[in-house]
């Protein structure tokens, strides 16, 4: 869970952490409880979830987020966001392509 209303978190969470290349906001940002779920079964802590994004910083030292559209309703913030890196690092076991990867991702936060 979000600690601020999901429009003015999500924004800052692109913002002053993701393209900041900073973890340091993600306290303020995500209640201590929070847990992030991907797939069908997968679940971080949000120390987890931190480590994660310090990791995706190592492997793409120039990672960006450019948001797109988003819908807001009810508890649900959707971003649609050009994701964009240089893979140099040995990411989840894959030797470094060197390569711009862009990655076009839905991001829901609730």
């Amino acid at each position: 869970m979000l600690t601020q209303d999901l429009p003015t978190a999500v924004g800052r969470l692109i913002k002053d952490c993701l393209n900041a290349r900073s973890t340091d906001v993600m306290g303020e940002l995500f209640d201590a409880n929070y847990v992030h779920r991907w797939g069908l079964d997968g679940e971080l802590s949000l120390p987890d979830y931190t480590r994660v994004i310090g990791v995706w910083f190592s492997d793409f030292p120039d990672f960006h987020v450019e948001p797109g559209m988003a819908l807001t309703g009810n508890d649900l913030t959707c971003v649609r966001s050009l994701c964009t890196g240089t893979h140099l690092g040995s990411l989840v076991g894959h030797d470094p392509s060197e390569r711009a990867v862009p990655c076009l991702r839905h991001f829901p936060y609730r």
